[in-house]
């Protein structure tokens, strides 16, 4: 686009913006309490330039945590939604599950757009079918990119955004959301926070860093801790304090803050600290006999697929379970726990850990009651009759231990 094709595209969208044609003017004029930092603003021009300009290019933008990522998006959001009301467009935002990601990435889009121009006639943004924002002829629609959801079918005219790019899976990701974009080369997003190498986030990075090397423009928005303290002295000392209590090589302070990928197969613990954690004990179907013993049941309940208002397949079990994937499975651990050392002052000497099973399907407490009922009832008489209290979810089983009013692992 020449020089006064710009100029002309710039007066047209500063009408249609009430005067707001940049960015960080739109920010500023009418959000000045959830302003724009310097270095959101880098990222969020950057982006808009492409979608204006119809460049069709990546970006990732990955920020400390609280550091303001979601604002960058909501506002950047709010401003394209502006720009197209006229013209049209559609914007495709897609989060790892409907609720609560989804839902809350389109209540703050429609928290920033409840401001002094929106609220002219005319220029009122609606909400539509439970997940689309619109504002004239634009609209944007945030969807869930869980293995069980169903999202085909929509297009990205303007923009293309993976939120939590590093819990969405690549290959749901290939086949579902990147041909959205397809037919208009629309710009593309991903944003989240730096976890593993083998995510969808850290592959589309390598891959942007490529080619930063090979024309020279920024790609990469990468916003560590140390830069957002400069703006925000609060912030800086927060984290400093996290960094005293948890240690520089922890692996929350190193992902979420120091913005430094984890190795290992996409979990938390690396193999180095995995192997710490294997025990030589032998596996364990059923409580010791004797008696004397305690055992704790952990319940990692998974996925958030099945929650009311998300749209899903009939039988989402059956497709997660035919992806061969346990990502939405619930996970039920047995541990015993050891007693304490028998020297003075001694503390309890940790936990082993017996049976370990996982369910795939369903949602919420009633899948951990239905498919983890079996396992409790054969652990839980192995306290002679003691700690048989249970909490039961509206309109499931008895299911859930009762421990003072909350769910917890206790003695079985």
């Amino acid at each position: 686009m020449g020089r006064e094709g710009r100029r002309a595209g710039g007066g047209t969208r500063r009408r249609r913006c009430g005067g707001y044609g940049d960015i960080g003017r739109f920010s500023r004029g009418l959000l000045p309490r959830q302003a724009l930092r310097p270095y959101q603003l880098e990222a969020a021009r950057a982006i808009v330039d492409s979608v204006l300009g119809r460049r069709g290019h990546q970006f990732a933008i990955v920020f400390a945590r609280q550091a303001g990522k979601d604002e960058t998006l909501a506002q950047l959001l709010a401003f394209l939604l502006n720009v197209h009301q006229r013209a049209g467009g559609s914007i495709v935002v897609a989060a790892p599950t409907f609720r609560p990601q989804s839902a809350i990435g389109r209540a703050r889009l429609l928290d920033r757009l409840d401001n002094p121009l929106n609220r002219l006639p005319g220029c009122r943004p609606e909400e539509r079918s439970g997940y689309i924002v619109g504002l004239g002829r634009a609209s944007a629609r945030f969807l869930s990119a869980g293995p069980a959801a169903s999202a085909r079918g929509e297009t990205a005219s303007l923009l293309l955004v993976a939120n939590e790019a590093q819990d969405i899976l690549p290959d749901r990701w290939d086949a579902v959301f990147d041909p959205m974009a397809a037919s208009t080369n629309a710009t593309t997003v991903f944003s989240g926070t730096v976890w593993s190498d083998r995510t969808l986030l850290a592959r589309q990075m390598r891959h942007l860093r490529a080619l930063e090397r090979a024309d020279g423009l920024r790609r990469v928005f990468l916003v560590p801790w140390t830069r957002v303290a400069e703006d925000l002295p609060a912030y800086g000392e927060r984290v400093r304090a996290r960094i005293a209590q948890f240690g520089r090589d922890h692996p929350f302070i190193r992902s979420e803050y120091d913005l430094q990928e984890i190795a290992g197969a996409g979990g938390l613990f690396g193999p180095a600290r995995r192997a710490q954690l294997a025990g030589d004990h032998p596996r364990q179907r059923r409580p010791a006999s004797g008696g004397g013993r305690h055992y704790a049941l952990l319940i990692d309940v998974g996925g958030e697929e099945g929650d009311a208002g998300a749209p899903t397949d009939p039988d989402e079990g059956a497709t997660l379970r035919a992806g061969g994937t346990r990502r939405d499975s619930t996970a039920l651990t047995v541990v015993e726990v050891l007693p304490p050392a028998r020297e003075p002052g001694g503390a309890p000497r940790g936990a082993r850990c017996r049976p370990t099973g996982w369910w795939t399907g369903g949602s919420g407490p009633g899948r951990a009651t239905a498919t983890s009922a079996p396992r409790l009832s054969t652990w839980r008489g192995s306290s002679g009759g003691r700690g048989r209290s249970w909490w039961t979810p509206p309109g499931s089983a008895r299911g859930w231990p009762r421990s003072s009013g909350r769910r917890s692992a206790r003695r079985w």
